[in-house]
């Protein structure tokens, strides 16, 4: 293969293709290679590239959420398209998060009774979102982050990145190599993310009045909060990793960031969320 994943899941795809299950549920953080495992392992199914009318990837189309409509287009194509008489048909539910409550229970339907030669991939970073029906129809396979060192070596190899500066890239990308790749090419975001980086750690230790001040500053200025939290994050479960002697501090942090995505994920506004975000961290 020639994307870059994980040593454990490439094993897992070797097995997978000998032995294909109904449905799958592919989870972990943004960028981790979900959806480029599952068109690998479409490919290793069909034996081929994959290609139209055997692999359908259903995602937002540019939308909030991923409607019931999109999964009844699914259903209906499912009827009316013959399997694909030589391998496997696979469907490819990217963002699967992102569905709403209807959009699931119909999917539900497609799980539980699946057409013939038929795999479904579930491709999510936040697998709590969808329902335990939905959940507990599906393997789950976890997709681990990457080593900074062989984020950092694909960069260098692939593309010509020097090594101090892959190296700086990768450890910026919390072990995702779809972002580190678009780091490499982007000067801006890049930047960017070299600000809010420091700009996390220098919170974590700052006084409270300095953090809200700061949450003001970033919601008056309609900052990337996404990127600054998500480095947070990145930041504290590689120090679980690492075996910090404050876990638990570093657990309550992270809950912490569960919260923040469950306010804006109701309205409720960056600013206050931010707040609430760094009060609590």
């Amino acid at each position: 293969m020639e994307s870059l994943l994980h040593p454990l899941t490439i094993r897992w795809l070797s097995q997978a293709a000998l032995t294909p299950s109904g449905a799958y549920l592919f989870h972990g953080n943004d960028s981790h290679g979900k959806a480029t495992a599952a068109i690998e392992l479409a490919a290793l199914l069909n034996r081929d590239a994959p290609t139209y009318p055997y692999l359908t990837i259903i995602g937002r189309e540019d939308k909030a959420s991923i409607g019931i409509e999109q999964i009844r287009r699914l259903q209906s194509d499912l009827v009316l398209k013959a399997a694909n008489p030589t391998g496997q048909r696979i469907i490819l539910v990217d963002e699967a998060g992102k569905l709403t409550v209807e959009a699931q229970n119909a999917l539900l339907k497609v799980i539980e009774e699946p057409p013939e030669s038929t795999v479904i991939i579930l491709a999510a970073s936040d697998p709590e979102r969808l329902l335990p029906t939905v959940r507990s129809r599906t393997q789950a396979v976890y997709f681990p982050p990457l080593s900074d060192q062989v984020i950092a070596d694909y960069l260098t190899e692939h593309d010509s990145v020097p090594g101090p500066l892959a190296h700086e890239i990768a450890e910026l990308s919390g072990g995702a190599v779809g972002l580190a790749r678009r780091l490499a090419r982007d000067d801006s975001e890049l930047e960017t993310y070299r600000r809010f980086d420091a700009l996390g750690q220098e919170l974590l230790a700052a006084p409270v009045f300095t953090r809200l001040v700061t949450a003001k500053q970033l919601a008056d200025s309609k900052a990337p909060l996404a990127i600054l939290v998500n480095r947070l994050q990145a930041r504290l479960q590689e120090a679980l990793r690492e075996g910090s002697s404050d876990g638990g501090l570093q657990l309550s942090r992270l809950e912490a960031i569960t919260r923040f995505w469950r306010r804006l994920e109701a309205n409720v506004t960056p600013r206050l969320a931010i707040e609430s975000l760094l009060l609590e961290v």
